[in-house]
């Protein structure tokens, strides 16, 4: 029996609804480009904000009247205003604005849906791939973006909600791309500082989001292979978002190397999507998973794999919270030496 509550919907309200659902990607792909909620976040006609963004009258009607629609601004005496949640998350330069999160994952180049067909007939190879036409240094970049505003803010608040963050002076962010989530905590107080570790290539990409910071001081990029290389001791947080699912077959060994790199009452806060052992969800990773898995890589980690491998190596105790997080339904696993 399927655990998710999307299967509670029933087949055939999906199925109808399945023709507009890439309409419903692109309005709002267009909408964050256009960036068209930070010109709403007071009343405004049609005719104001297409003189102001020197956009089509006609065509700015029809497109804020489908934002309307859709829930995401509301219509009152031909003015159109943010709603009360997009004004929070949507308009940039919020703290908690979540569009370059979506840029970066609603990219049609990224979603590597085009070969699901063939690769159901033929197997993995061949085809277009995953990668997109990015360049790496646009990757970067947006990517950047995706950590900035709600993803960032969503962990400091988890780390200000553990009971240790008080005495929590040293942190690792293992696997942090360009840092940012990293350096959102250290950013918080003046006496944190940290090690950001990720792959070589990253390194620049890492410097560059220290120096935006202005956290030259406290924050040292740290790259390698975190399987095999040192990553460095006496730490009292480490923090693995979204990073695990590409070591599944090593879980084992590194939660030992990180039992060992931290410090006693030291805590491990892990962010990973959780799929149910049957496949029977969660639905959004599973199918955010599939093209990858179609391709050969077997990525997504099981329900409570994480926890396992963790409390074998030592650790004291587990703590999990299963909710939806910026990337969707995922397990939050906190650790405690």
């Amino acid at each position: 029996m399927p655990m998710d509550s999307f299967s509670s919907e029933g087949i055939l309200r999906r199925l109808i609804r399945l023709p507009y659902l890439p309409l419903y990607v692109g309005v709002l792909n267009a909408a964050v480009e256009l960036d068209v909620f930070s010109g709403l976040t007071q009343r405004k006609s049609v005719r104001d904000l297409s003189e102001e963004r020197g956009w089509n009258e006609d065509n700015t009607r029809y497109f804020l009247d489908a934002l309307y629609c859709l829930g995401f601004i509301w219509k009152r005496d031909g003015m159109y205003c943010n709603c009360r949640e997009t004004d929070r998350y949507l308009v940039k330069g919020r703290p908690e604005y979540i569009g370059g999160h979506l840029a970066f994952n609603c990219a049609e180049e990224c979603m590597g849906c085009r070969d699901i067909k063939r690769l159901v007939e033929d197997g993995p190879g061949g085809g277009h791939g995953l990668g997109g036409q990015l360049t790496f240094e646009q990757y970067v970049q947006n990517m950047r973006e995706s950590q900035m505003g709600f993803r960032q803010t969503e962990i400091q608040r988890m780390v200000r909600e553990l009971p240790e963050y008080p005495v929590i002076r040293k942190i690792l962010d293992l696997g942090c791309a360009t840092g940012l989530l990293g350096l959102g905590v250290i950013g918080e107080r003046k006496d944190i500082s940290g090690i950001l570790y990720d792959r070589p290539a990253m390194e620049p990409a890492i410097r560059e989001s220290i120096r935006l910071t202005g956290l030259e001081g406290r924050a040292v990029p740290m790259t390698g292979d975190y399987l095999a290389d040192d990553i460095g001791e006496g730490y009292d947080l480490i923090m693995a978002i979204a990073t695990l699912s590409f070591v599944e077959q090593e879980l084992a060994s590194l939660m030992k190397k990180l039992y060992k790199a931290m410090n006693p009452g030291g805590v491990l806060l892990c962010y990973s999507e959780g799929i149910e052992r049957d496949g029977s969800g969660p639905w959004d990773m599973m199918l955010g998973w599939l093209p990858y898995n179609m391709q050969g890589y077997d990525l997504g980690l099981k329900k409570n794999e994480i926890a396992e491998a963790a409390m074998a190596a030592g650790f004291r105790s587990a703590e999990k919270r299963t909710g939806i997080y910026s990337t969707g339904n995922v397990d939050v696993d906190i650790f405690r030496k």
